[in-house]
């Protein structure tokens, strides 16, 4: 798109506080990490990161590098984007895998690129546990209430880590696709999933392929799931509804990147992902909970398994 929709960025503005100080309670905070969309970037689920912060959690967001559009490195380098064309079939490899398997930069990833990435919030962790974090919270990371969200090939990422890792302990998807591992070993541990009917997929114009990757996994995955498990879908939206792009330019709704009625989902997005993880990592099961048990929406559906 032509960079002058994308121009009133310079202009935002969220509520989030540089260099904050840490509050003085609880002792320590529950540790949430944020991962998202192909093409996308780490401050794209801003939505989610300030709600779960400002109710005492920690959220950490990762760039992956070469999925992500642009991830700088410490020593200065830029990472650019991979490119859907490289990257489309090493990523569906792990979702419905092909025989021979797909090659990226002439090396042949069987497994698909799951495996690569999950195994980016695993490190995170292990440098977390090891540094106690960043200096302004050391002492404060409750690392045995650890839980993951993803957007799209973020929830992608977070649902072969969850399925793989002990650590985590609660696991929320936004339309996204979940790979063959998690599939096959199902998830033990609290889930959520925050998407859309398949039909308003297909409306978008995605192919019959797409909607089975994204719609037919998710459900699969949440009927197997044996820990507790809520479906939530929303009509009438878009892929990118699902972000912080709703927030963004009316040029964004004019190009069809986002719908024209889903200006109320940031805070349905902020609702159902506090609930998640009051219920799922500190077992709160009333006050801004409830909204799992009875949305207040008309165009949202939740179902739920004990």
């Amino acid at each position: 798109m032509p960079r002058f929709v994308l121009r009133y960025l310079s202009e935002a503005r969220t509520h989030a506080v540089t260099d904050a100080a840490p509050a003085a309670a609880p002792d320590r905070f529950p540790v949430v990490v944020a991962l998202t969309g192909n093409l996308g970037y780490r401050q794209s689920q801003t939505v989610q990161a300030e709600e779960l912060a400002s109710h005492g959690y920690v959220v950490v967001g990762i760039d992956q590098p070469g999925t992500v559009a642009s991830a700088l490195l410490l020593d200065g380098r830029r990472v650019p984007y991979a490119g859907a064309a490289a990257l489309r079939p090493v990523i569906d490899q792990a979702i419905e895998p092909v025989t021979p398997a797909p090659l990226l930069h002439g090396a042949s990833f069987p497994d698909g690129l799951a495996p690569y990435l999950a195994a980016d919030p695993a490190f995170v962790l292990d440098r977390l546990a090891a540094s106690d974090g960043p200096a302004a919270l050391a002492g404060r990371l409750d690392l045995t209430r650890v839980g993951g969200f993803g957007m799209s090939l973020g929830g992608y990422v977070v649902s072969q880590w969850c399925a793989i890792d002990d650590r985590v302990r609660a696991c929320m998807f936004l339309d996204a696709p979940v790979t063959v591992t998690a599939r096959e070993r199902g998830l033990r541990v609290p889930a959520a999933w925050l998407t859309r009917p398949a039909d308003d997929m297909a409306r978008e114009g995605w192919s019959e392929r797409d909607v089975r990757l994204f719609d037919g996994t998710q459900r699969e995955l949440f009927a197997t799931a044996s820990g507790p498990a809520w479906y939530v879908t929303v009509d009438g939206l878009r892929h990118a509804d699902l972000s912080d792009a709703p927030y963004g330019s009316p040029l964004l709704a004019a190009t069809g990147a986002t719908s024209t009625s889903g200006r109320h989902v940031p805070q349905l997005m902020q609702a159902v992902t506090l609930a998640f993880f009051e219920r799922a990592l500190r077992g709160v099961h009333d006050g801004p909970t409830t909204v799992l048990d009875r949305p207040p929406w008309p165009d949202v559906t939740v179902t739920s398994r004990p």
